[in-house]
């Protein structure tokens, strides 16, 4: 859980420079450049990833190899890998990119991801009106993952960011044990 907090939150200091230093335009711009980013840590075969795992490189040295990358290339995306760099983070530069793309469709697309767990899937519609009955929205909409869970036994759970309903049937009968148990 720790490392996701952290994620979440670099990610967050990401978008929210990419705004300040961006207009609208030009931040559907940067949200490409972090896709292109993304997918050279991730299809390069591997020579960035042992960069940053190295042990023998020090942080000087992994900042002058990513500035000869990413400088040029974009200069906020370079000071934020530097800054992670040197806070010994640079391990979570991918799942960051990850998180700043999730960031950036919930906050521009008006897209609210959720789930929800059931013991079978379900109708898209069903969802939806399970979304907007437990957590309604104005002027956004869910993005729902229906995730299937065959042990809560039937009803289901329903998340969006760290809040989280249960309305399984596992869950209830537990209660009922917990009051026959008083």
């Amino acid at each position: 859980m720790f490392p996701k907090n952290i994620i979440k939150h670099y990610a967050m200091i990401l978008y929210e420079e990419s705004i300040k230093n961006n207009n609208n335009t030009k931040n559907d711009f940067f949200y490409k450049k972090i896709k292109k980013a993304s997918s050279i840590l991730l299809y390069d075969n591997g020579k960035l990833k042992k960069i940053i795992q190295s042990l023998l490189l020090n942080d000087k040295k992994k900042i002058k190899i990513f500035k000869s990358i990413f400088y040029h290339f974009d200069s906020l995306l370079f000071r934020f890998v530097q800054l992670l760099i040197l806070r010994k983070r640079e391990y979570l530069l991918y799942d960051i990119f990850l998180e700043y793309k999730n960031i950036y469709k919930v906050k521009t697309k008006k897209l609210v991801e959720c789930s929800i767990t059931t013991v079978y899937p379900i109708n898209i519609d069903i969802l939806s009106k399970i979304a907007y009955k437990i957590n309604p929205l104005k002027n956004k909409k869910y993005h729902i993952v229906n995730k299937i869970n065959k042990s809560i036994l039937g009803g289901f759970l329903f998340c969006i960011d760290n809040k989280k309903w249960d309305f399984s049937i596992k869950k209830q009968l537990s209660c009922i044990k917990e009051i026959f148990k008083n």
